[in-house]
């Protein structure tokens, strides 16, 4: 059999007079479709041919000579419904080609039907992955807004908690400019360094603000005779320290 041919076999052979043929005949003509190629070109010698059937050669050359012969019964007229003839080294299938074009449509149809199957598959698998896309685009956005959301509320925990005062802190032009007006009865430096030492020392949590500008103005305007209430011992009044400066202790 050719490595690179393919005969159809049509049901309709069981209709036809080679069936009513003994069925080494029969043998020998369906060998002789299976091994022919792509022109209905069968070569081989008999007794080749006999051994692929696996008939005798006798047999092999009966069915041969039934096939050259006229057959007034064939439902192909044409060489008065001979089905071979001879070519140089083997024989030809007289109708090969009636049913090559009888396959082709076939054959084609099939062929239609498995590409429609693959490109569904195709467009379903590419839906799929757009999907996958889209999901993974999602994902990640969701990952940047909940990265986004977790740096806004540590950097929120951070400003409710608050900050110590900077070490070697020194008084801001506008803050000493402001206080200067607020209270001309002080002495601002002194009260700036009475600040900065006040808070250096406090310890924990009290000793952190979240806004040490309006810290600085309760200082200034809780601050008495010259003296603000931050000098005073803190063993002795740290409670009242604490609630003199409440306000800006909430800041």
């Amino acid at each position: 059999m050719s490595a690179y041919s393919f005969t159809k076999l049509f049901c309709s052979i069981t209709k036809s007079t080679v069936w009513c043929e003994p069925h080494t005949t029969v043998r020998v003509w369906i060998t002789m479709l299976a091994d022919c190629d792509s022109q209905g070109r069968v070569f081989a010698s008999i007794p080749g041919l006999a051994n692929l059937a696996r008939v005798t050669v006798m047999e092999c050359e009966l069915a041969m000579e039934t096939f050259l012969a006229p057959d007034q019964y064939s439902r192909t007229p044409d060489n008065e419904g001979r089905r071979i003839e001879v070519i140089e080294g083997g024989w030809r299938l007289l109708n090969y080609d009636l049913y090559r074009e009888k396959r082709d449509p076939e054959a084609r149809k099939e062929q239609n039907r498995e590409a429609q199957r693959r490109s569904r598959a195709r467009q379903h698998a590419s839906a799929e992955m757009l999907t996958d896309g889209d999901k993974s685009q999602e994902s990640a956005q969701d990952r940047r807004q909940n990265t986004d959301k977790s740096k806004e509320q540590k950097q929120e925990h951070v400003r409710s908690r608050g900050s110590r005062l900077p070490t070697g802190w020194s008084l801001p032009a506008e803050w000493k400019a402001w206080a200067c007006t607020e209270r001309t009865d002080l002495d601002i430096d002194a009260e700036a360094a009475k600040f900065a030492d006040y808070w250096h020392a406090k310890p924990g949590k009290d000793g952190c603000k979240a806004d040490w500008q309006a810290t600085w103005r309760n200082w200034v305007r809780n601050a008495r005779g010259g003296q603000s209430m931050g000098a005073r011992p803190a063993d002795r009044h740290a409670g009242f320290q604490d609630r003199a400066y409440g306000e800006g202790g909430l800041l």
